[in-house]
């Protein structure tokens, strides 16, 4: 009985010492935004630019002609000759695909040709595979 006593009491002094600097922190934090520069010895010292008008070093652009040209000596493709590449590429794998079908189907054709030939010969005779297109 007497255990269950003392944890309570021990609950409230906790929770009136969390309350206490709670309550204490919010009051340091806005006291701290009035604080005269020259009491603490931080007077020659500038303040950091934040904002938008902040030069971070972001303001290269890595792909632009010149850097590219000044950096590493690259012979930039103007947009017309971009886009002659990607279509020439585009072409290319356009026709790829064609052949690509054109063989898969002959390869159903002989699969299908295989599987109903009846050859005891062959392993696969006897599954009976059908390919659709």
């Amino acid at each position: 009985m007497k255990a269950n006593i003392v944890v309570k009491v021990l609950a409230v002094v906790v929770v009136a010492i969390l309350l206490l600097v709670i309550l204490r922190g919010g009051k340091a934090d806005s006291d701290q935004t009035g604080v005269d520069i020259a009491t603490t010895g931080l007077e020659g010292l500038t303040a950091i630019k934040t904002g938008p008008d902040m030069d971070n070093g972001l303001a290269i652009d890595s792909l632009q002609d010149d850097y590219l040209v000044d950096q590493f000596g690259v012979d930039v493709d103007t947009p017309v000759e971009t886009m002659r590449t990607l279509t020439n590429e585009t072409r290319a794998v356009r026709e790829d695909s064609v052949k690509l079908q054109e063989e898969n189907v002959q390869l159903r054709q002989r699969i299908d040709g295989l599987a109903y030939s009846g050859d005891s010969d062959h392993p696969y005779w006897f599954y009976p595979i059908t390919c659709s297109t």
